[in-house]
């Protein structure tokens, strides 16, 4: 999916939730890489444990 159509897709979820959020697209094959990588935010992010907080 090009990029131009990730933002399209995105931005549309993002109007749907009306919630302040940073959403980040990538490809399975692109996590797959990152992944590999040391010190990266994706990395950090997928190997913790899921946390969800809401407050209103």
């Amino acid at each position: 999916m090009p990029a131009w159509r990730r933002c399209e897709v995105l931005g549309k979820a993002v109007a749907r939730i009306m919630e302040p959020v940073e959403p980040l697209a990538y490809t399975p094959e692109e996590v797959e890489g990152l992944m590999k990588r040391e010190g990266n935010f994706i990395r950090h992010i997928l190997t913790q444990p899921e946390t969800i907080e809401y407050q209103l």
